[in-house]
């Protein structure tokens, strides 16, 4: 068994400090999308640190499109308010043109761009370094991150998320709504013809929906990054982590932080990091996936999309047991029909959670220590007792 550590909280003050390295990044970077020079800048920041700590690091790179994650948005718009107009002489080939549009947001909704050829490409990078134990990996731990921000969304900065989502929720609505009238329409009166009757007058009122299919092209400015300090709090507090734990190694728990990048390019790195680390079953891999971190009023979800994914119940459990005993109060949400991080990891078979907080609010030097406190004192509750890892 590995050494036991009682949790206080005078562990947290005890804690040794290290610098704040996302405001230095914010003060010298304006857009952080995927593949961006920026996006490398945030990483090159902490890989300097980790290196200054004498923690090797590793990295690898891959092609992304940063601008398809919301390419869906203007086929979609345009093939349904082409709809519309078909509708009234050719209802047949309405259904053609609304197939075409909703197609490439249900692939979107699953991580899946049909358009990528359509964008730009760039370079972005994962970057990643290990805290190696004392004895034989019984277990491994990968705590993940992501270096780069979202462009910005307008509806979202008027109106904030309820906003946001009807935009998008109306304008796809629209589009079946459409759908079903104009598969009615050619089982009544034939699939080419003018439309005529109760239909037309049907056909007219879906007007009313065309403004928010139009306020749909608006959804994204691709001229604007988010500057949201979030995901580099999340990196100050595992690099806080892994100085810690580097310095008073572990007994058989490998303990991985990576920084992945293009998590807003449908979580790119994600998939190319695993797709190149491949860790097996003879070692049970764990992941704790810190996504924008605003405050220490902390947010636990353990499964995303419930007809592909198994819930990381067990682990979750041991977060919240370890954020109790630092004095901290989480709550468990699950973020279901969305995907994150952690889910990318689920899909591979890996255990896996998400940790965000669910207000905003400037984070002090303490509030990270004590975070990273709290995720170490995980990583050595799981070092003590393996049995978690079977």
């Amino acid at each position: 068994m590995g050494r036991k550590r009682k949790q206080t909280t005078e562990n947290v003050e005890n804690i040794k400090k290290i610098p704040r390295y996302s405001m230095d990044i914010c003060s010298r970077t304006t857009a952080r999308f995927g593949g961006s020079d920026d996006e490398k800048k945030a990483q090159n920041t902490y890989e300097n640190a980790l290196k200054n700590m004498g923690i090797k690091t590793f990295s690898s790179s891959f092609s992304v499109r940063p601008h398809e994650q919301y390419g869906w948005i203007y086929f979609t718009s345009t093939f349904t308010l082409l709809a519309h107009i078909l509708f009234f002489f050719a209802p047949a080939f309405a259904i053609a043109s609304l197939a075409v549009g909703l197609i490439p947001f249900v692939l979107a909704m699953l991580n899946v761009s049909l358009l990528s050829p359509l964008f730009n490409k760039y370079s972005s990078h994962n970057m990643w370094a290990e805290s190696q134990p004392t004895q034989a990996v019984k277990a491994r731990l990968i705590l993940t991150l992501h270096s780069d921000n979202d462009f910005v969304r307008p509806w979202q900065k008027r109106g904030g998320k309820p906003l946001d989502i009807a935009v998008v929720v109306i304008a796809v609505l629209a589009n079946l709504l459409m759908l079903a009238l104009c598969i009615v329409t050619c089982a009544i009166l034939g699939g080419v013809g003018v439309v005529s009757g109760a239909l037309l007058y049907v056909g007219l009122g879906l007007l009313a929906l065309v403004p928010f299919e139009i306020c749909l092209y608006f959804y994204v400015d691709y001229n604007k990054v988010n500057k949201d300090l979030g995901n580099l709090n999340a990196s100050d507090i595992a690099l806080n982590c892994l100085e810690k734990i580097t310095a008073e190694p572990l007994q058989n728990l490998q303990v991985i932080a990576v920084w992945l990048g293009s998590k807003e390019c449908n979580l790119r790195g994600a998939k190319e990091f695993l797709k190149n680390n491949d860790f097996g079953k003879e070692t049970s891999t764990y992941c704790i996936d810190l996504d924008s971190i605003n405050s220490t009023n902390i947010n636990i979800s353990c499964q995303e999309l419930p007809l592909v994914e198994k819930p990381s119940q067990r682990l979750a459990d041991l977060v919240a047991k370890s954020c109790a005993q630092n004095n901290l109060t989480p709550t468990t949400t699950n973020k279901l029909l969305s995907s994150t991080q952690s889910s990318i990891f689920r899909q591979h078979g890996y255990d896996s959670i998400n940790l965000t907080s669910n207000t905003v609010a400037e984070l002090s030097d303490d509030d990270i220590t004590q975070l990273a406190h709290m995720l170490e004192s995980v990583a050595r509750t799981m070092d003590n007792n393996l049995s978690l890892a079977k």
